[in-house]
C-alpha cells in the first residue's frame, strides 16, 4: 500500500515458527560460519526482502541491551539502543557468502554499539518525516528465553501473544517491519525451536502480504539450512500448490473459438447475414455491411490490378474516417497486411516506416498524396478510376496466420519496430469473451490510426456484428466526443489513460451515456477511477492491460455495474483473457512465488508474430513458452509485476528503460537518437519527468560538442521534424556535462527540472473581461503564476492533454467554442480570442463559472461595486482540484436598463442563480467590498428560508448605511465627486489596466452599476446572519488591529474571524492576495469537511 503522510502505528501479527530439526541445523551453520544464530536470521531476511524487491542494500535495525559496562550491572535502569545494520545482498550471492558478509558487518557495527542512536541520526541528518523512522524501518531480533523457569516469570509472559512469545499481544508498531523469533531450548538445553512472528505496520501491509513474508522466511531458514550453498536467488520458495496455481489454475483459460476464416472472410460472411446492418456511422451517413464490402471489393480489385499480392504490405495514408476502414478491408482482401501510416505524422517518420514495413504501395487520397513518399501510390479517391478495372485472377485462399497489420512501436536502438499482427490474433481478441461481452456495439471511433487502439475500435465491432461511429476531428474534443455519443448513440467507447483522465474530471456527464467504457496504455489514477464508478453507475468500467505485441489487450479487470468501488485489491492488471495466460518469471524463466517481482511474459493466442525485418530482437523478446509442449511462444514484456496473495496482477515498473507517458509506449533511445544526430551535440539523454503531480512530461537533456552550441529552440525543431508528436519532448535542457553517478553512470535524479518560463516580461496583459478570464484559466490549467495575452500555451509547458482541458474549461465558463487544433494553430489567449464572431458578453453574464471541476459544494463569489467577477478567477489554483468557483456579477453589465432597488433584492436575485447549480446547503459564500454586503445577505435571506451557510468570506466589507461604524479616517468617508462621464471613463483606463480594455458601453454600464450599488449600500442596514464570519482586512495605517471586522459582530450569531493582509483595499485581488486568501479559505474548507465527516461517521 502507499505510504500515509503520517504513520498510525497500527499493527499486526503474523506467526512464524521453525522445527527443532531445522532450529539445530541453523545453530550449526552459525558455529561453522564464525556467526550467531541471530546474524543467520538477519541474512535470512534480507535474502527474503531482496527477492521482494526491496533492493541489495538493507538497513536493517536491532536493538541492544546496552549493558556491557560492568558498571552498569547493579544498576536499574533502561539502557536498550538501535542499532543499525547495513547488509549487503548484491551479486546473488550464496548463502554461505552472505551469512560471511552480515557477519563482518555485524562485529564492526557491535564494536560501536554504545554511540546513541539519536547521535548517528543527529549525525546522518536524514530527511525526518512522519511517515515512518529514520534510517531503518524493518527490525530483526532474537530473544533467549533466560528467564526460563525464574519465579514470577508466568505473570509477564502474559503480555506476550501464545503463538509468537517474542512479540506482544498489543497492536501498534513503530516500524514497518519486526521480525521476533525467541530461542526455545529444552530442559537439556538443546534446541527446541524457534517461535515467533512478524509484527507490520497496517497502513502498508495487509495481513496476506505479512503471512507471505513470513512464510517465505520459514523456507529459506529451512532451506539454507540443508544448503547454506544455495544462492539467494535460488531458494525455492515456491511451494508446489503454488506452482500450480500461478501455470495452471490462473491461467485456465482455454476457449473454442466459433467458426473459422480471416478477418475479412468473416466480415464478408457478416455482410452476407444481415446486409442492411449499419457498419459504419458518420455525421456524413451510414455505410450498411453490404456497402462496405462490396466498396473494398472494387477497391481491392484496383489493389489487386496495382500488383499487390498475399504476403505484400500496403500503406493506407488517410485520415480517420470510412474511406480508411474501406481502403484497410480492401488491403485485407489481397491476402496483404495494411500499415497504418497517420497524416501528421513527419514526412521522415512516414517514409522510415513505409521502408521498414517494405511497403509494396501506399494508398492514399488528393489530399494526401503530397506526403506520400515513393512512386508507387494508388488514390483511393481517384475520380478517374471508374466503377471496377478488369477482373484480376481471385487471390489464394488466405490463412490466419497471414499477417493482417503492421504498427510501430517506440524502439529501444533509436528506431522504431514494426510489430506484425495476425488474421488469427485480432479474431481471437474479437471472440475473447470480455470483448463481446454485451452484444454488438455502437463503437466510438476517435483514436490515432496509427495506434492499436484503432484495432480494437474497428475490427472489434466490426467482427461481432457492431456498428463503428466516426468522430470527426483531432479525436480529443470532449465537446465533440459529447456531440458524438449523443447524437449517435454510441454505446462503448475506449480512451487512453491520459484522457481518460481528462473524461473523469470534465466528461462524466458523457461517460455516463456509455454502456462500456475502457481505458488502458498505463496504470489509471485510483481517484479518476472512483469518480467514474461513483458518478456513472449504470456504466461498466473496463480497466485493459496489453502491450502492442499482444493485440492491443492481454488482461483486463472489469467493475461491472454491481460494483461501484475499488475494493481492498485496488487497480490492478486483471485477469488474462481467453486463449492467454501470463507467467511472471526471473531471468531463468522460472515462476516467481506470490509477493515476489519478476517479468510478466504473455503468451497464447494474443501474441503477434514478432518484429518485421528484426530476427534478431523477435528472438529477444517472443521467446519459446517453457509450459507447453506445442512449440508456442511467450512475449516478453518488460513489465516487472508480482502476484499478490488473492491472485492479482500488481504493476511495479518497467524492468528495462521504456515508459508510459498519456497511455503511449515510449523508448527513450529514440529520442535521444535523433536529439544526438544534431552535428552540435554530444550527449543527449531523455526522461520523463512529474515535477507538478499527475503530470508527466518527456523532457531531454543535451551536452554541446567542444567548441559548439545549441539551443533548446533547435532541439524542439530537429525533434518535431523527424518525430511524431507524442515523441517530442516538452522541453528540452542544454548542459554544460551531464551528472554522473559515483560508478560513472547519468545519476536521472540529479538532473535539474527544466524551467517553466511565465509571462513574457513586459507583455501585454489582458485589456477586457474575457482576456483576464481566458488568461487565469491557461495560468489554472498550467500551474504558473501569470500568463500574458500574448503568451504561447506550449512555451509555458503545455501539451496535448493539458490542451484538451483548457479548451473544455473556455467552453464551460467563455462559452466560446474552440478545439486542441484551434490551439495548436493560435496558443495564445490573444489568439484564440482573435475571432471577432464569439459573443462578447459571455464573461459578463450573472453567474460566471470559473472552475467546475470537482464534487464539493461550491463556493459563491459576490462581485465588488464594479459589478465584475473575474478577478476571482485567480482563486482557483488555490483552492484545490475538486472545488468548483462561481462569480456572480452584476445583471446591469449584461441588461444596461436594470436598475435593483435593494441589496435585498439583489441577494435574492443570486440565490435564484445559485440553486441552479446547488440547490439546498448548505452554502459557501464570498464577497469583496460591496459584494461582502450581498454575500451577508444572503446568509440572512438563507436562514430566513431555514438552510445553512457553513462559510461565509468577506473581503474588507464596509458599511456606509443608516446607524453604521465607519473605522476610515475622516478623509477618506467622504467620496470624492465623481465628475462627468468621460471624465470617469478617463480615470479608470488609467488606473485600471483590464477595465482600460472594455469598449465604451461597457465601461458606461460598469460605471452605472457602480453609482446603483453606491447609492444601495448608503441605505442598507444589515440582518443578523446565524453563521461564522471569515473576515479579510486590508490592514491600513493607524486602524486597529480587529476594528473593521468587530464591526460585523452584531450582523451574525457566530464568531468573526479576522486576517490581516498588508495591502490596500483595490489590491485584495492581486495575485499575491488572492493566493494568501485562497489558502486560508481552502483550509477552512477542509476542516469544515472534516468536522461533517467526524459527525457523520
Amino acid at each position: 500500500r502507499p505510504r500515509p503522510a503520517e504513520a498510525s502505528h497500527r499493527g499486526g501479527h503474523a506467526p512464524l515458527t521453525v522445527d527443532p530439526a531445522t532450529h539445530e541445523a541453523l545453530e550449526s551453520l552459525a558455529r561453522g560460519s564464525g556467526a550467531t544464530l541471530f546474524m543467520v536470521l538477519q541474512a535470512a531476511l534480507a535474502a527474503v526482502l531482496t527477492r521482494h524487491g526491496a533492493g541489495t542494500d538493507l538497513p536493517l535495525a536491532t536493538m541492544t541491551a546496552g549493558r556491557d559496562d560492568e558498571l552498569l550491572a547493579p544498576m536499574v535502569g533502561f539502557f536498550v539502543n538501535t542499532l543499525v545494520l547495513r547488509t549487503d545482498t548484491s551479486g546473488d550471492p550464496a548463502f554461505a557468502d552472505l551469512l560471511d558478509r552480515v557477519r563482518r558487518t555485524d562485529l564492526a557495527a557491535y564494536a560501536h554499539q554504545e554511540l546513541p542512536f539519536d547521535r548517528v541520526v543527529e549525525h546522518l541528518n536524514p530527511v525526518r518525516t512522519t511517515a515512518h523512522h529514520p534510517l531503518a524501518q524493518v527490525v530483526v531480533q532474537l530473544h533467549h528465553d533466560y528467564a526460563r523457569g525464574v519465579p514470577g516469570t508466568d505473570a509477564v509472559r502474559g503480555l506476550f501473544r501464545d503463538d509468537a512469545p517474542a512479540l506482544l499481544t498489543t497492536v501498534t508498531t513503530k516500524f514497518d517491519l519486526t521480525f521476533a523469533l525467541t530461542d526455545l531450548r529444552d530442559a537439556d538445553g538443546r534446541p527446541a525451536g524457534l517461535a515467533g512472528g512478524l509484527e507490520y505496520a497496517t497502513d502498508l501491509f495487509d495481513a496476506p502480504t505479512a503471512a507471505l513474508l513470513a512464510a517465505h522466511l520459514e523456507r529459506t531458514l529451512r532451506a539454507v539450512a540443508a544448503d547454506p550453498r544455495l544462492r539467494i536467488g535460488e531458494v525455492p520458495l515456491l511451494t508446489d500448490a503454488d506452482r500450480f496455481r500461478l501455470t495452471g489454475e490462473y491461467n485456465d483459460t482455454a476457449t473454442v473459438v466459433a467458426g473459422r476464416g480471416t478477418v475479412h472472410e468473416r466480415i464478408a460472411r457478416r455482410a452476407a447475414r444481415t446486409p442492411d446492418a449499419p457498419a459504419l456511422i458518420t455525421d456524413e451517413g451510414t455505410v450498411a455491411y453490404r456497402e462496405l464490402d462490396a466498396r473494398a471489393e472494387i477497391l481491392a480489385a484496383r489493389l489487386r490490378a496495382a500488383g499487390v499480392r498475399r504476403g505484400h504490405t500496403v500503406g493506407v495514408l488517410l485520415e480517420r474516417g470510412a474511406p480508411l476502414v474501406v481502403t484497410a478491408l480492401a488491403v485485407l482482401k489481397c491476402g496483404a497486411a495494411y500499415l497504418p501510416l497517420d497524416p501528421r505524422l513527419p514526412a521522415a517518420r512516414i517514409a522510415l516506416m513505409t521502408e521498414d514495413a517494405g511497403a509494396v504501395l501506399l494508398a492514399t487520397d488528393t489530399a494526401h498524396v503530397a506526403e506520400a513518399p515513393g512512386p508507387a501510390v494508388l488514390l483511393v479517391d481517384d475520380p478517374a478510376a471508374g466503377a471496377a478495372p478488369a477482373a484480376e485472377p481471385a487471390p489464394p485462399a488466405g490463412h490466419t496466420d497471414d499477417l493482417m497489420y503492421v504498427m510501430f512501436t517506440s524502439g529501444s536502438t533509436g528506431r522504431p519496430k514494426g510489430v506484425g499482427v495476425t488474421h488469427r490474433n485480432v479474431v481471437e481478441l474479437a471472440a475473447d469473451g470480455d470483448t463481446a461481452r454485451g452484444g454488438p456495439h455502437r463503437m466510438l471511433v476517435h483514436s490515432a490510426t496509427g495506434f492499436d487502439a484503432s484495432v480494437f475500435e474497428i475490427w472489434v465491432p466490426l467482427l461481432n456484428g457492431g456498428s463503428l461511429v466516426v468522430m470527426r476531428g483531432d479525436g480529443t474534443d470532449l465537446a465533440e466526443t459529447a456531440r458524438t455519443v449523443r447524437e449517435h448513440g454510441v454505446t462503448c467507447a475506449y480512451f487512453t489513460v491520459g484522457l481518460f483522465h481528462v473524461m473523469a474530471d470534465e466528461g462524466l456527464d458523457t461517460l455516463r451515456l456509455l454502456r462500456e467504457v475502457w481505458t488502458g496504455g498505463d496504470v489509471a489514477a485510483p481517484a479518476a477511477v472512483q469518480r467514474v464508478l461513483t458518478h456513472c453507475p449504470d456504466t461498466v468500467l473496463v480497466h485493459s492491460y496489453g502491450p502492442t505485441e499482444t493485440t492491443f489487450a492481454s488482461h483486463n479487470q472489469w467493475f461491472t455495474t454491481g460494483e461501484r468501488t475499488l475494493g481492498d485489491t485496488g487497480l490492478h492488471l486483471g485477469r488474462p483473457m481467453d486463449n492467454t495466460r501470463s507467467h511472471v518469471l526471473d531471468e531463468a524463466l522460472r515462476p516467481v512465488p506470490p509477493g515476489v517481482p519478476g517479468e510478466l511474459y504473455v503468451a497464447g493466442a494474443h501474441v503477434a508474430r514478432g518484429y518485421l525485418g528484426r530476427p534478431a530482437l523477435t528472438a529477444e523478446r517472443f521467446v519459446p513458452d517453457p509450459f507447453e509442449a506445442d512449440g508456442s511462444r511467450m512475449y516478453r514484456t518488460g513489465d516487472r509485476v508480482l502476484w499478490t496473495p488473492d491472485g492479482a496482477l500488481r504493476f511495479l515498473g518497467r524492468a528495462d528503460g521504456q515508459v508510459k507517458l498519456r497511455g503511449v509506449r515510449i523508448e527513450p533511445g529514440e529520442v535521444e537518437r535523433v536529439l544526438a544526430a544534431h552535428p552540435a551535440v554530444g550527449q543527449a539523454l531523455v526522461v520523463v519527468r512529474e515535477d507538478r503531480p499527475g503530470d508527466k512530461a518527456l523532457v531531454a537533456y543535451a551536452v554541446a560538442r567542444a567548441e559548439d552550441t545549441v539551443t533548446e529552440a533547435e532541439l524542439l525543431a530537429e525533434a518535431r521534424a523527424h518525430l511524431p508528436e507524442h515523441l517530442v519532448p516538452a522541453a528540452v535542457v542544454v548542459l554544460g556535462a551531464l551528472p554522473l553517478t559515483v560508478n560513472g553512470k547519468p545519476d536521472r535524479a540529479a538532473l535539474p527540472a527544466p524551467s517553466r518560463p511565465g509571462a513574457e516580461a513586459g507583455g501585454r496583459a489582458p485589456r477586457n473581461a474575457r482576456e483576464e478570464v481566458l488568461c487565469a484559466l491557461f495560468a489554472e490549467v498550467l500551474g504558473v503564476p501569470r500568463v500574458g495575452i500574448d503568451d504561447n500555451f506550449f512555451t509555458l509547458g503545455g501539451h496535448s492533454l493539458l490542451g484538451v482541458r483548457l479548451v473544455n474549461r473556455i467552453r464551460r465558463v467563455l462559452g466560446v467554442e474552440r478545439t486542441v487544433r484551434d490551439l495548436f494553430r493560435s496558443p495564445t489567449p490573444a489568439g484564440l480570442l482573435g475571432t471577432e464572431d464569439d459573443d462578447a458578453t459571455a464573461a459578463l453574464g450573472v453567474l460566471l463559472p470559473l472552475s467546475t471541476r470537482g464534487a464539493d459544494r461550491p463556493l459563491f463569489c459576490v462581485h465588488p461595486g464594479t459589478g465584475v467577477g473575474w478577478a476571482y478567477a485567480g482563486l482557483a489554483r488555490h483552492l484545490g482540484a475538486d472545488q468548483p468557483l462561481y462569480a456572480l456579477q452584476a445583471r446591469a453589465l449584461a441588461d444596461p436598463g436594470h436598475r435593483p432597488r435593494s441589496i435585498e433584492e439583489m441577494a435574492d436575485a443570486y440565490l435564484e442563480r445559485i440553486r441552479e447549480v446547488q440547490p439546498w446547503g448548505p452554502y459557501r459564500l464570498l464577497g469583496w467590498s460591496f459584494g461582502g454586503l450581498v454575500a451577508h445577505t444572503m446568509a440572512v435571506r438563507l436562514r430566513e428560508a431555514g438552510e445553512h451557510v457553513e462559510l461565509l468570506a468577506l473581503m474588507d466589507v464596509h458599511q456606509t448605511g443608516p446607524g453604521s461604524v465607519s473605522v476610515l479616517p475622516p478623509e477618506e468617508r467622504t467620496p470624492a465627486p465623481a465628475g462627468d462621464l468621460a471624465e470617469a471613463m478617463d480615470r479608470i483606463r488609467r488606473e485600471d489596466p483590464v477595465l482600460a480594455g472594455f469598449s465604451a458601453s461597457e465601461l458606461r454600464a460598469v460605471l452605472r452599476a457602480s453609482e446603483t450599488h453606491a447609492e444601495l449600500m448608503s441605505r442598507h442596514v444589515p440582518g443578523v446572519a446565524d453563521t461564522d464570519v471569515l473576515f479579510f482586512t486590508a490592514r491600513r495605517a493607524g486602524e486597529p488591529d480587529g476594528a473593521l471586522a468587530a464591526t460585523w459582530v452584531p450582523f451574525t450569531e457566530g464568531t468573526v474571524e479576522n486576517r490581516a493582509l498588508e495591502c490596500g483595499h483595490l489590491d485584495m485581488a492581486r495575485p499575491e492576495s488572492l493566493e494568501i486568501i485562497g489558502r486560508i479559505v481552502s483550509e477552512k474548507i477542509s476542516a469544515l469537511q472534516k468536522k461533517e465527516t467526524r459527525s457523520t461517521s
